[in-house]
């Protein structure tokens, strides 16, 4: 399962980079927003690896 967390890290870092970037420019709710797309990423990133270990 780490290294399909590790596989997947840099589209997570870059898809919260993304996020964090564009809610910047709706103050304090942008970022908001944006923590919580990061982590409903995060989120779905952990559960398909655990899927897919599981599957093995």
């Amino acid at each position: 399962m780490r290294q399909c967390l590790l596989r997947r890290l840099p589209w997570w870092i870059g898809i919260a980079a993304l996020t964090f970037w564009a809610g910047s420019f709706y103050g304090w709710v942008g970022l908001l927003v944006a923590a919580g797309l990061s982590a409903a990423v995060a989120i779905t990133f952990v559960v398909q690896c655990r899927r897919q270990c599981q599957g093995r």
